[in-house]
Formats: C-alpha cells, structure tokens, sequence
C-alpha cells in the first residue's frame, strides 16, 4: 500500500503498466545503441507534450556539457564579482556535478508514451515513477557503464528531474 495519497487517485495498475512499457522500449533502446558509457538515467513526463519518456546521458556528454556551463558562468560570476554583487555572483556558480538538463542528454527520448488523459500528476503519480526506475533497477543498470557512479532520475511536480538518486 501506498504511503501518500493524493485524491483522487490515478489508477495505480494503469501507471505502473505504462511506465514498465515506457522502460521495457527504453532498455531495447539502450541495448541497440551500444553505448557503454551511460552513466544517467531519467523516467520524466513532459507537462506540454502529454507524455512519458525515458532519457539518457553519458559520461562524455555531461562533462562536455558541464565545460560550457561552466565557461558560460564563469564569466558572468567574474563580472558580478567585479561589479561588488555578491547575491548576483550566487546565480553564477559553477556545476560541480554533472549535466542534469534533459534538453542536454545525449540520448533524449529513448523512449516515449502518450500518457492518458485521466493521469493525475499528483504525489502518488510521482512515487510511482520512482518506483518504476527502482523496479527495474538491475535490467537499467545493465545498459550503464561499468562502476560508474550512476545516477537514476524522475520528474517531481515541480521540477523536471526533481528525483535523484546513486543507482551503484
């Protein structure tokens, strides 16, 4: 049973199946592409698009997209700096991480299902997206770069990928 509850309640059985087919496509996705170096996973839903997909990034393309994150940031934090606004340089610190933006993935929309019209993104519908990528650890974590810190991702209410965790 469910620990949070959000009435009314989208139906569980009806979620929890289309997010094990959005994953099943996804790993066929993942295994076509032959790409070792994966190294995030992210199960998110597009509030404009009315969808379901499953994204990847790896390692290459995160540190690539992290260098010009950076670059681009440290120029305005230089300035901001220099200008004596501290609370301004704070907007312009640099990623210390790695790229979490889906539009940056490498592999974006590995795949994708239309949700249906009767989802209700509330808690539950979130938990359960969760839930789906834990459920399918071992099989996810299959198509992932050997001992890399892999992490798993999910959309929340309000952020894009507002779920992230260690998946190794």
């Amino acid at each position: 049973m469910r620990a949070l509850h959000n009435f009314p309640r989208t139906d569980a059985f009806q979620i929890d199946t289309l997010i094990d087919e959005v994953i099943a496509d996804a790993l066929r996705a993942l295994r076509a592409t032959n790409r070792p170096d994966i190294w995030t996973l992210a199960l998110h839903c597009s509030p404009f698009r009315h969808t379901l997909s499953v994204s990847a990034d790896t390692r290459s393309n995160s540190d690539e997209v992290v260098a010009r994150m950076n670059t681009f940031s440290r120029i305005h934090f230089k300035q901001e700096i220099e200008d004596g606004n501290f609370a301004s340089a704070q907007l312009w610190q640099a990623n210390a991480g790695r790229n979490m933006g889906l539009a940056d993935f490498d592999l974006p929309d590995l795949a994708t299902r239309a949700l249906p019209e009767t989802v209700i993104r509330g808690a539950d519908f979130y938990l359960s997206l969760t839930e789906g990528m834990m459920r399918h650890h071992p099989a996810l974590l299959s198509c992932c770069a050997d001992k890399a810190p892999v992490l798993f991702a999910t959309s929340t209410a309000d952020e894009e990928l507002g779920m992230v965790w260690s998946a190794r």
